[in-house]
């Protein structure tokens, strides 16, 4: 057991050094065809300048990452499988990968960037033919880029924990040509341009600089299968081809690899499908026009992709916040409102799958959407993501098309959700203001019929004394301005006390205490709303100069309340206790509180109360009632017996 557990582990060396070594060559192709480039844009514009150096960045930050993580030799191989322990080697592999996706990622974006720039300068006509070159060496660079993309995917590939299988790279093998995956980077024929090669050259260097059948001239440029014409007119120290990858010393071991080639060349015939997945993509997003003016939040921990994502939102009219952390994203959303946040999923501390799960928790973030970013290609990422509550999961490096759609989308659907949450709140308090508070609660919960009974409750009817006469004399304006301050007031004195209005009919107000909500001092509530009332009017008495006076009438006991009509809802009450208080105050004297025995009976203050010796009232007879005047209101005296 022991001998098989060596041999995979030094297999699995041997293809994390041959992976180090292809990947080495290639980024120093890349690098030197980005220099090319550089020298080209010299004298150019700043925002030109500024792109090529974050271009450049990326690909220093790959080099450096390369050589920090992947061994040189087998010695520092078989230490890094043994400080990974047993199945350590998958994790290495997949955050490996993730992590040299975000600068591979940044270096694409700043070349779609510098591609925009120059085409804009060129079509104003300060681009000269230095901008036309530029741009031309820029597409071939761009294509080197996506091409080494597609080979970390063979590389280091997805598919993981195979039976039998101890590490997730493939290695490359001999049989692999041009035909495939392109090498990574362009196969020359050698050159005395090229870069001398180590003598401790990796045999998968082998496979990916050895020249396919037909290859082109040194004075072509070579991406795969597909041959590019080198330029004629370039300034000076810019007329070499572009540089392929180094060519390892003849002998060189070749590298063992059967399964990469039948995947390789399903690979050819994928591509095609994807630019034509990618052309439909970009047209249908070209339809797509991003809300200018929208916020968003940029949650990475590598402050290349933040910059390059903000740059992009800038172009787009959008503001972008860089948070380089879980903490500082937290801190970012209490400071301010945010349209969308592009969070990554690896980052130190706390992972951005366990702050995503955190802002879908909170209700203050939730309806926030959140759109993942990450160099894993895991299928079970995207959809541990999906499932967590983010609106959609893409891979670094991002179509940049698809990623100002997917933008674009969660924008607006964020705006979207943004004016129904208004036009619920406008409904809500548009209801609230014809039905009970708590009646709106139980319709919004499912109830469809409202009829409740309640067992004891306070009943206060008001009428206006003379006022019908007097809006004989009053035009159409004044009267509605009149009634509308006089009811306003009212309204305001039913809040207060916590009494609910029923409605108004002409110039009678009616409202009712002790419910939709049972309460014990509903007596107390009503005798000290109305006497408010008379308090109120006599206040608009004096401002209007007009004889306004009031009665008002309260009854307690028994009544049935619920929710009439289909079209246009009304909370009303029904019973005896209505009549009452109706006949109370009809009976009762100006700018005086009538109530009954039965409210009387039920105050849990004493007030200074005048008995009226009875009164008739029709169906009735003759009931006992008492009076409070709003000069008498709270003044505490013995009780009555």
């Amino acid at each position: 057991m022991n001998d098989q557990i060596d041999a995979a582990t030094r297999r699995w060396v041997e293809e994390l050094t041959e992976a180090r070594a292809a990947l080495e060559g290639s980024l120093r192709a890349l690098s030197q065809n980005a220099q090319q480039v550089a020298r080209l844009c010299d004298a150019a514009v700043e925002d030109v300048a500024d792109s090529m150096s974050a271009l450049r960045g990326g690909l220093e930050e790959m080099r450096e990452l390369v050589a920090g993580q992947l061994p040189l030799t087998e010695a520092a191989g078989a230490a890094l499988a043994a400080r990974l322990g047993e199945g350590g080697a998958p994790r290495f592999e997949r955050k490996f990968v993730h992590d040299l996706r975000n600068p591979l990622g940044v270096a694409l974006g700043y070349s779609e960037i510098l591609d925009e720039t120059l085409s804009e300068l060129i079509e104003e006509g300060a681009g000269g033919v230095w901008a036309a070159e530029a741009r031309g060496l820029l597409g071939a660079l761009a294509e080197q880029l996506q091409h080494l993309n597609r080979g970390l995917d063979e590389l280091f590939s997805p598919r993981r924990f195979e039976v039998g299988r101890v590490s997730t790279l493939i290695p490359l093998g001999d049989t692999l040509r041009g035909e495939s995956l392109g090498a990574l980077t362009p196969r020359p024929t050698p050159s005395a341009a090229s870069p001398a090669a180590s003598p401790a050259a990796s045999p998968a260097a082998s496979a990916l600089s050895a020249p396919p059948h037909g290859a082109p001239s040194p004075g072509a440029l070579s991406l795969g299968a597909l041959p590019l014409k080198a330029s004629t007119s370039l300034p000076a120290g810019a007329g070499e081809p572009i540089a392929r990858a180094w060519t390892p010393p003849p002998g060189a071991r070749p590298a063992r690899l059967d399964a990469l080639t039948a995947l390789a060349r399903d690979l050819d015939a994928g591509l095609e499908r994807q630019e034509q997945e990618e052309r439909f993509e970009e047209k249908d997003a070209a339809k797509v026009k991003l809300a200018r003016g929208a916020r968003v939040l940029v949650v990475d921990d590598s402050a290349s992709n933040r910059d390059l994502l903000c740059s992009m939102l800038k172009r787009e009219g959008i503001r972008g916040d860089e948070a380089s952390s879980a903490r500082e994203a937290l801190f970012r959303l209490d400071c301010a409102s945010y349209d969308l946040i592009l969070l990554d999923l690896f980052m130190p501390e706390v992972t951005g799958d366990a702050l995503l799960q955190q802002l879908k928790a909170d209700t203050r973030y939730r309806r926030i959407p959140v759109l993942m970013i990450s160099g894993d290609a895991e299928v079970e990422t995207a959809i541990r993501c999906i499932e967590l509550g983010a609106e959609d999961f893409l891979q670094k490096p991002f179509n940049r098309v698809l990623l100002k759609a997917r933008i674009s989308a969660c924008i607006e659907k964020k705006r979207l959700a943004d004016e129904m949450e208004g036009q619920n709140k406008r409904y809500q308090s548009l209801l609230t203001r014809i039905l009970p508070a708590p009646v709106v609660k139980r319709l919004d919960a499912g109830e469809s019929m409202i009829a409740d009974r309640f067992q004891s409750v306070s009943i206060l009817f008001s009428d206006l004394v003379g006022f019908t006469s007097m809006s004989t004399h009053m035009s159409p304006t004044e009267l509605i301005l009149t009634l509308d301050e006089v009811f306003s007031a009212f309204d305001a004195i039913a809040e207060r006390f916590g009494v609910e209005k029923i409605k108004t009919i002409g110039d009678a107000y009616m409202a009712a205490a002790g419910l939709p909500v049972a309460r014990e001092d509903h007596a107390d509530a009503a005798v000290l709303m109305g006497v408010e009332m008379i308090k109120a009017l006599s206040e608009i008495r004096a401002r209007r100069a007009l004889p306004l006076r009031m009665r008002v009438g309260i009854h307690s006991g028994p009544v049935a309340a619920g929710i009439i009509g289909q079209q246009r809802f009304l909370y009303d009450v029904w019973g005896d206790t209505v009549n009452t208080a109706s006949r109370l105050e009809a009976s009762g004297a100006p700018d005086t509180v009538h109530l009954s025995l039965a409210t009387r009976v039920l105050l849990l203050n004493s007030y200074e109360l005048r008995p009226t010796g009875g009164v008739e009232l029709k169906g009735k007879g003759v009931v006992e009632s008492f009076v409070i005047t709003p000069q008498l209101e709270l003044m505490r005296l013995k009780p009555l017996i």
